[in-house]
């Protein structure tokens, strides 16, 4: 699969079209026009869409292969840009790139040198120069004009150690796992971590679960349960928009996306409804971690659990996130783990200074 990862890799006065008429497609036009107004977008491409978009007409993919000669490359703006890609290959059209999702949530250098004073903040609260050089590299990465092929010279996909690079295993007898997906991650748990007692997930997109290679597995251990509810920062009845690749939690339908209604939860009344006692917790939950700790503070400043939290999915989780838990947790060490060569996977570790020098 190709990524494009410099706005420098379009030839002069491309003519391309973009794969997938939604918001991530508008902010790229956006860029070229900005960055690259010699690039001429000929028209979108989407496999559920019809009419015009951003002013530009939308083609369907059996459209498009009527309409090759229009047009020069294929970019692909779409979050699920597997799928795409996957069948774009099916088809032999192989003209195409990946625009890396990096650019979806992006700085301009105005907005750059305004968060900073931010980016500061957190390297100052980072354990040690190999964190606080990681975090820089990945802000500088997210700046619109950076080039972005570093990354896959330095990360690969499905790295094992994602989640539990610097947590103390040792002490880990109770998890939260926020955002089960498939279950991969409880299968890695079970099988890297010694001293397991219960593992409790939360998974509002409960049909994925089902339906993954893990639940048969999974669904008839003692010291595992899954629940269909979503980690939260209240109690109450919501809708999840589902997508193929991320399902997001909203407060009402989206006309243009499947939605689902579900249940959600705070970590802090699950924790007084069973009686538990939490280690560890695991939180990706696809840009409500920091709702998710809002209903944790509780828990977490009480029990001071070890915490692994995604904070990629939004420019500004980057640095809210570790600031806030800084603020939140005492004596804690804050560390970075990052594991893919896009901008997604980047994992905040907090960890009690007691169990992490044990």
């Amino acid at each position: 699969m190709n990524f494009l990862n410099s706005l420098n890799e379009l030839t002069k006065n491309d003519r391309i079209c973009l794969y997938g008429a939604g918001g991530v497609g508008k902010i790229f036009l956006d860029i070229l026009k900005q960055y690259r107004p010699d690039v001429n977008v000929i028209y979108f491409v989407d496999t559920y869409k019809k009419g015009t978009f951003c002013g530009k007409e939308i083609v369907s993919f059996t459209e498009l292969h009527n309409r090759k000669s229009e047009i020069d490359r294929i970019l692909i703006t779409s979050f699920e840009f597997w799928q795409i890609a996957a069948n774009l290959d099916k088809h032999n059209i192989n003209n195409y790139n990946v625009v890396n999702p990096t650019f979806f949530d992006s700085y301009t250098e105005e907005e750059f040198k305004k968060v900073s004073t931010y980016i500061k903040k957190v390297k100052d609260i980072l354990l040690d120069n190999s964190d606080k050089q990681l975090y820089e590299m990945l802000m500088n990465h997210r700046r619109i004009c950076s080039d972005k092929s570093m990354f896959f010279k330095l990360y690969s996909w499905n790295d094992p150690k994602q989640y539990m690079e610097f947590i103390n295993a040792r002490t880990i007898h109770t998890i939260i796992d926020a955002g089960v997906g498939d279950g991969l991650e409880i299968m890695k748990f079970l099988d890297k971590l010694p001293n397991i007692k219960y593992i409790y997930g939360f998974e509002p997109h409960f049909d994925m679960y089902k339906a993954g290679k893990f639940y048969s597995e999974l669904s008839v251990l003692d010291n595992v349960k899954v629940y269909p509810l979503a980690l939260w920062n209240e109690s109450k009845n919501m809708k999840l928009a589902v997508g193929y690749m991320v399902s997001k939690i909203v407060e009402e339908s989206i006309p243009s996306q499947k939605t689902i209604d579900i249940e959600t939860i705070t970590l802090d009344e699950f924790v007084r409804k069973e009686g538990i006692k939490i280690d560890f917790i695991k939180i990706d939950t696809e840009g409500a971690e920091r709702q998710v700790i809002e209903g944790s503070y509780k828990t977490l400043t009480e029990q001071r659990p070890q915490l692994a939290v995604c904070i990629y999915h939004s420019k500004e989780d980057m640095y809210v996130i570790p600031l806030k838990l800084s603020e939140l947790l005492q004596d804690y060490i804050l560390r970075i783990g990052h594991y893919s060569p896009i901008q997604i996977e980047t994992v905040l570790y907090a960890i009690p200074k007691e169990v992490y020098y044990l």
